[in-house]
């Protein structure tokens, strides 16, 4: 089938803002532990020319290490895969089973956990790219290699979270 004009001046777009046509297979992209989180990061902002990033999670049975935080400018989009994982957004939480999608705009205070006896595999989607940044420099400290989270280490793991648009709740 012939292309239209117009979709090849769209690929010669993409391709001259640094984009090209990628595959990933299922184990491929940069695998990462961060304490008992697994992640793989499938396609980060230099693959994509910025746009976005898509990162693979499992978090294990009764997770619950991740801290009320937000975004100032990453609008962040969640699908659950397989399991299920509870959800705060604001005020409001809610418990959200394989297939669901949430959506999570700048600025908007979320966390999540794991209330189940079984892992829970998400992707999450950010736009525009940068903050899956933040979990390849925070694996590169081994500061989740301990189990005792100290306040020294909190705040070390925050101060690095923040450049990477990462920023914790107000209690």
């Amino acid at each position: 089938m012939l292309e239209r004009p117009e979709e090849i001046n769209a690929i010669k777009d993409d391709n001259a803002r640094g984009q090209t046509s990628q595959v990933w297979n299922p184990q491929e992209g940069k695998a990462l532990t961060l304490g008992t989180l697994q992640l793989t990061l499938k396609a980060t902002g230099t693959e994509t020319g910025g746009h976005f990033s898509l990162v693979e999670v499992t978090v294990p049975p009764y997770f619950s290490d991740i801290w009320p935080h937000f975004h100032q400018e990453s609008s962040k989009a969640i699908y659950l895969i397989r399991g299920m994982l509870a959800v705060t957004l604001g005020e409001e939480t809610m418990v959200v089973r394989q297939g669901s999608v949430i959506l999570v705009p700048p600025k908007q205070v979320h966390r999540f956990w794991n209330p189940a006896a079984t892992p829970a595999t998400f992707l999450i989607y950010f736009t525009p790219a940068g903050a899956e940044g933040f979990y390849e420099a925070l694996a590169r400290t081994g500061l989740l290699d301990d189990e005792a989270a100290q306040p020294a280490v909190i705040a070390e793991i925050w101060a690095l979270a923040m450049n990477f648009d990462h920023y914790p709740a107000k209690p």
